[in-house]
Formats: C-alpha cells, structure tokens, sequence
C-alpha cells in the first residue's frame, strides 16, 4: 500500500489545525494554472496540487513568495530561478541533478519551486532596478 499523494501536506495541515481554528487560510491549491486561497478544508483530491501558503518579502507596496533555501530536491524535481541578464531579471527553469551548478543556484538564495513564484520575484527586483520602488 502506498501513501496518499497529499499524505505530507495533510500532516502539516494537521499541524496548521493546532494552531488556528482556520487552518485553510494558510493554504492554496493550484487551478487554471493559478495557486488560489482555500476558502474552507482542502479537499485532497488526488488530481489537485496543494500548497502551504509561502512566506512572502515585501518591498514598498510590492511582494513575492520568499524563495527556498536549502529545499531537499530529489533527482529530477524541477525549479526555477531569477537570474540577472542584458533583460534585466530574467526566470529560468532547470531539472535538479545535485549538479555543481545546480548547488551553486541554490545558493544565490533564488530558487522557487513554482514558475508563477520566481516571475514575482523577478518583476519586483526589475522594478527595483529602473527605480520605480523606493
């Protein structure tokens, strides 16, 4: 017998539960390709990506998910990156080998484990860069 898909997920919502009598707020699930606020307890159904909500860095009147520091990646996960560029701040995706490179990436502290996460990181620094956050 194998473990639900959700079975981690579950077990820190369970852990959300002890703390707050509204454990769902902390969490999103993933449709139309767009992470969305849980409104009540997450269904779990197998064929919908959950998420604990993550952290997030404010800048001025701006804000990004906080990128992931030291995310145990399994051979073949994929994550994307911010990355500074002749474009500015630019979002690349790569496959995780445990690679020289790959380790050197997490270290720049850039790493997001959801596109939609790293283009709000890489939009924010952009704007900081022309100046239009003070």
């Amino acid at each position: 017998m194998t473990k639900h898909i959700h079975a981690e997920a579950m077990m820190q919502y369970a852990k959300d539960a002890m703390k707050t009598e509204e454990p769902w707020l902390l969490w999103e699930y993933r449709t139309e390709g767009k992470w969305k606020q849980c409104m009540s307890h997450p269904s779990w159904a197998k064929n919908i990506p959950f998420r604990h909500k993550p952290e997030v860095i404010k800048v001025g009147d701006y804000e990004f998910p906080k990128p992931v520091a030291n995310h145990p990646f399994h051979i073949g996960d994929y994550y994307w990156y911010v990355m500074f560029g002749d474009d500015g701040f630019t979002v690349y995706e790569k496959c995780w080998h445990n690679s020289i490179e790959d380790r050197q990436i997490m270290s720049t502290n850039l790493i997001h484990l959801d596109k939609d996460d790293a283009q709000q990181h890489a939009d924010v620094l952009n704007k900081i860069h022309k100046g239009e956050i003070k």
